[in-house]
């Protein structure tokens, strides 16, 4: 589980509409209690089983929450995009004496996260969390409506977690890639459907906060790879 650096991240905090409402005295103590980092493409948040013991929130990029489905497989359970939390679910288990030793215990994650994009991330202790929720308290109302919205979710089709970016390698040099993306994005935009095609060119050293923007403006996004 990533645990990251400690550094004056109120202005990155306050990026998060979720927070918006937060007094800043509250978001700089708070601010205290938490911390920044970067998870690049595939690296792991946090794995199902492993304790919860902070909240997260993406700044940008991608997440991806799996768990253990039917025979043994792993299921996609959706995204997590900028803005959204993820581990509250264990973290507001958590925090109470759960095996009956006098000390409050920290729940086990129930679905392991992915970065599915490089990523940045920032992460609230339990402390941290609570001092924001004691100087803003409709947090708590706002994030019980989430945790119902993904309850409700279980064992439904995911209308979020469908896949948005999808890319088109090439497998030969004679093969018109781009033509073929562009053509794609017409058919698309017949059915009234938002695309953009993104070419390596375009796509090259661009930062998280470049794709975040167009998945928000976008239906479909289009990443074409001339060759493999």
């Amino acid at each position: 589980m990533f645990k990251g650096m400690r550094l004056d991240i109120t202005p990155s905090i306050r990026t998060i509409a979720f927070l918006k409402d937060v007094p800043a005295r509250a978001m700089r103590a708070a601010g205290k209690e938490a911390n920044w980092f970067s998870l690049p493409a595939g690296a792991t948040l946090f794995l199902k089983g492993e304790a919860a013991d902070r909240i997260y929130f993406v700044l940008s990029g991608s997440l991806g929450a799996f768990r253990d489905g039917p025979n043994g497989r792993t299921e996609f359970v959706g995204h997590i995009r900028p803005g959204e939390p993820v581990g509250e679910m264990a973290l507001f288990l958590g925090g109470i004496d759960l095996d009956g030793d006098g000390t409050p215990d920290d729940a086990p994650h129930t679905s392991s996260v992915y970065a599915l994009r490089d990523s940045e991330i920032v992460g609230f202790s339990r402390e941290g969390w609570t001092k924001l929720v004691k100087a803003e308290p409709e947090l708590l109302e706002h994030m019980i409506r989430i945790i119902l919205r993904r309850l409700g979710r279980q064992g439904q089709r995911n209308v979020s977690a469908a896949p948005k970016v999808f890319a088109m390698v090439a497998t030969s040099p004679t093969i018109d890639m781009k033509l073929r993306a562009r053509a794609l994005k017409a058919s698309l935009e017949r059915l009234g459907r938002r695309a953009v095609v993104v070419d390596e060119t375009e796509g090259a050293e661009k930062p998280a906060s470049y794709f975040d923007d167009l998945e928000l403006r976008h239906d479909v996004v289009i990443l074409v790879s001339t060759i493999g």
